[in-house]
């Protein structure tokens, strides 16, 4: 999925990240669009692909959960 909106370039996703520091769970929700994406040709990278993710104006936010 991440490929094709790479590609595609204008679909916007939200994308969370979260954090866990041994009592709390933190995530970051934000939206965003693909970009950059790259896949590593190298024998021992096993399918491993960089891309970057853009976020899309003041739409971001934290969120504990």
């Amino acid at each position: 999925q991440i490929r094709a909106d790479a590609y595609n370039g204008t679909v916007d996703r939200t994308f969370v990240v979260s954090a866990y520091d041994g009592t709390n769970v933190v995530a970051y929700a934000f939206n965003g669009r693909v970009g950059n994406f790259q896949i590593d040709a190298a024998v021992g990278a096993e399918a491993k692909c960089n891309f970057t993710v853009h976020p899309r104006g003041n739409q971001y936010g934290w969120s504990n959960s």
